[in-house]
């Protein structure tokens, strides 16, 4: 998790760097449009954007099942032997079966669920903004466009990797409970967001992606906490897989319904309402729910 927000972070900065040593920006097409400006830095960014999947695809290749690298070559008896492996007919059905029983046990834990119901809506409100709004918001402000979109992702990533530092090292630090503690960060948070359609200065973003950061940081690391201390070991990586799913799985809904509202609305509005709704509904997950009950005291016992 850390690796992935200090990519997060170095990315938006390496990008930036390449459309800075190998931008044209003074250059445009031959209509003055400016269209061509920094063609040449982006194309080198995103070769190396493609590069890196490459690198990835190899490094899964080399990837190896644990069962079978402990399995002693040659030898018929045992367990392991006397096991016969696995084919796509029969594997497929065990596969489904693990995930339902994983979803029914987190369905019948009343705070667990409350939580990924509650982390749903946070993503639907926060996800798309970032991912189509933001892009709008740099190219709006003037002179900027690439460059300012790498530094406000750049600002949320640094921000994330610090709040996970600082939970680490401030591991009592909370307002109450975790789910209190929880429910203050993402108010904040919407707090945050909602001016984030009106900035007039690059400064003034990086400060609030900074923020948002730092707060989003800070509770992840609480909550995968909580969640490996909740469920029993058996289901731990089907609750991570779940929990990267709604942040994940929901992004492409949240952005198409982003930008679907962007048609009739304006930037500054959008970010008032995502921010507004996320305020609202912590102030609603406070008064209606169990949210505001959920420890992270080792031994708690599901509900």
């Amino acid at each position: 998790m850390g690796i992935r927000q200090l990519t997060m972070f170095l990315g938006p900065l390496l990008a930036g760097l390449l459309i800075a040593l190998f931008g044209d920006g003074n250059r445009t097409d031959g209509a003055g449009t400016g269209a061509m400006a920094n063609a040449t830095g982006i194309g080198i960014a995103f070769g190396l954007d493609a590069l890196s999947f490459g690198v990835s695809a190899w490094t899964l290749s080399k990837v190896r099942l644990l069962a079978a690298a402990q399995a002693p070559s040659g030898r018929t008896d045992g367990p392991t032997a006397s096991t016969p492996p696995a084919t796509p007919g029969t594997a497929s059905p065990a596969v489904l079966a693990s995930v339902a029983q994983g979803l029914a046990h987190f369905w019948r834990d009343r705070e667990l669920r409350t939580c990924f119901l509650y982390w749903s809506a946070v993503a639907i409100l926060i996800m798309g903004p970032l991912h189509i709004a933001m892009p709008v918001l740099a190219s709006s402000l003037p002179h900027l466009g690439a460059a300012a979109f790498g530094t406000l992702v750049g600002a949320h990533g640094a921000g994330t990797l610090a709040g996970m530092v600082a939970s680490g090292m401030l591991p009592r630090l909370r307002w109450g409970s975790l789910g209190m503690t929880l429910l203050a960060f993402d108010a904040t948070i919407g707090l945050l967001f909602m001016p984030m359609g009106v900035i007039g200065a690059l400064w003034q973003g990086v400060a609030l992606m900074l923020a948002i950061g730092v707060l989003g940081g800070f509770m992840q690391v609480r909550i995968f906490t909580w969640i490996q201390q909740r469920v029993p070991p058996a289901l731990i990586g089907r609750a991570m897989a779940l929990f990267m799913f709604i942040f994940m799985g929901l992004a492409p809904i949240s952005a198409a319904a982003t930008g679907w509202v962007m048609k009739g609305i304006t930037l500054a509005q959008l970010f008032a309402a995502c921010g507004g709704a996320l305020v609202a509904v912590a102030a609603l997950a406070f008064l209606l729910t169990p949210l505001r009950q959920v420890n992270d005291a080792p031994g708690t016992v599901p509900r």
